[in-house]
């Protein structure tokens, strides 16, 4: 099952058409990818960051939170939590911040 694309204004061109990526179409796309340029253009951030909805998601991003207060290395996150990306890392902390961005102004 293919999933439809959206329909975008280029950031690069200014042209109408298919989003393939970092707000470009799938032209400027891939001629930034050949010329390795795409740095260029920035990944767009999420409007809301993943958050854990399940208890055991719940549970590792209160370890995880204990790891950062304890100023854990990055490589000691990913074995304590069993997690084997820097991505998952990633996650993990823009949950973090998001949640205390939202104690903070409550």
């Amino acid at each position: 099952m293919s999933q439809k694309r959206r329909r975008i204004t280029c950031i690069c061109c200014q042209q109408p058409g298919i989003h393939r990526g970092r707000q470009l179409i799938e032209p400027c796309y891939d001629r930034a990818w050949a010329h390795r340029t795409l740095d260029r253009f920035p990944l767009q951030p999420h409007a809301t960051p993943w958050l854990p909805t399940g208890p055991h998601g719940r549970k590792m991003l209160a370890r995880y939170t204990e790891l950062v207060a304890e100023r854990a290395s990055r490589k000691r996150i990913l074995w304590e939590l069993g997690l084997e990306t820097e991505r998952s890392i990633q996650r993990y902390e823009a949950a973090r911040r998001h949640l205390a961005s939202q104690e903070a102004s409550a």
